[in-house]
């Protein structure tokens, strides 16, 4: 009877040190997640921003944005929808879904891209839904994301660089999950939520 006890006891604790691991271990994955500091934006880190994660991005990108017509505004440059338009081409398996707070079909960013559909695919945010304050543009289903936001009765836009790409594959997912799951689930739920798709 005290073998058994004993070979109980022995089980039960090599079993709290594996658990022990296995969480320690899920914890450090964090530490390979870095951040820039919050800066102020403006048009040109607007536009750098975006062809980095372009280009950077295997399979896909999200953007929660305005879309509203606004002189220097990425969605009315002609050389940034060239850029998406290569990325399709050399990319055969990528693409984008664009969520935009304002309908606008004459954006140049939507004529540019009409006939990518059904790899490009443009909705407009529910009106009768709150928006969300955090803009954000993410690829690769939490790869990497640039975030900006007003700041309460402020027009300047502050932005910052979230950065999971060095998380070890294993634990990919479930950090990105951790660190933009708020991002990721509300863009999941409004492109659900939202009406028809542009013609594009």
């Amino acid at each position: 009877m005290s073998t058994v006890l004993a070979w109980t006891l022995m089980a039960g604790f090599v079993g709290s040190l594996v658990y022990v691991g296995v969480r320690l271990n899920q914890a450090m994955q964090f530490r390979y997640v870095t951040s820039t500091r919050v800066a102020v934006n403006d048009g040109q880190v607007t536009e750098s921003s975006f062809l980095k994660l372009l280009e950077e991005a295997r399979d896909s990108m999200i953007i929660y944005d305005d879309g509203d017509f606004v002189d220097g505004y990425i969605y009315m440059d002609q050389g940034i929808t060239e850029a998406v338009k290569q990325k399709l081409e050399s990319h055969p398996t990528f693409h984008l879904h664009c969520l935009f707070n304002f309908d606008e079909p004459e954006l140049v960013f939507r004529k540019a891209l009409i006939g990518t559909s059904p790899r490009v695919e443009i909705k407009t945010y529910d009106p009768r839904q709150p928006r969300l304050a955090t803009h954000y543009k993410i690829i690769d289903n939490g790869a990497k994301a640039y975030l900006s936001r007003y700041l309460p009765r402020e027009t300047t836009r502050y932005f910052r660089i979230v950065d999971c790409t060095r998380v070890p594959k294993a634990h990919s997912n479930r950090v990105s999950n951790v660190v933009l799951g708020e991002y990721k689930n509300h863009f999941r739920r409004a492109f659900s939520e939202a009406g028809e798709s542009a013609t594009i």
